[in-house]
Parts: C-alpha cells; structure tokens; sequence
C-alpha cells in the first residue's frame, strides 16, 4: 500500500486528536517500519490495520466510523491534489 494513504491517516489522527495520540497507536502497533512512513514509499496494509484497530481502543469509536471519517477525509485530499480529474 502507498506510503500516502499511511502519512493522510497519521495527518487525519494528529488533526483530530493530537500529536499525542499518533505516538500512542504507533508505539501499541507492532510495525515493521517503527511507524516511519513517507509518501511515495509503499508499506504492508497490516500496519494500517493496526494503526486504525489502535485508534478505535484508545477513542471509543467503531473501526467502521473511523475508516468512514478517514476515507471521506482521503478523497478529499486526493481531489484537492487532482482537481482536474473531477468534472
């Protein structure tokens, strides 16, 4: 999965919750790249799987409510970076 979608999440966590919160679900992940992530890199989904699982623990909120929030803040960030691509 590109480096992209991983650096939006951490983006979207640090907006909404705070600076903290991202080293938090970073440090309870077991992650490969140590939760170091770069746009164009590309990085196992399992980590996102344990980054978002995280997330839900630590804010009472449904795994399903936070893939919501994120995906619609993905697509807008990707129409931001692509305006040309939408009619």
């Amino acid at each position: 999965m590109k480096g992209m979608i991983f650096t939006e999440f951490l983006d979207l966590v640090e907006e909404k919750f705070g600076l903290e919160m991202v080293d938090k679900i970073i440090s309870q992940s077991d992650l490969d790249t140590g939760g170091v992530y770069t746009s164009v890199g590309t990085y196992d989904f399992s980590e996102l799987l344990q980054l978002i699982t995280h997330l839900s623990a630590n804010t009472d909120i449904s795994v399903d409510d936070l893939l919501m929030v994120y995906s619609e803040h993905l697509f807008a960030e990707l129409i931001k970076s692509h305006p040309d691509l939408v009619s």
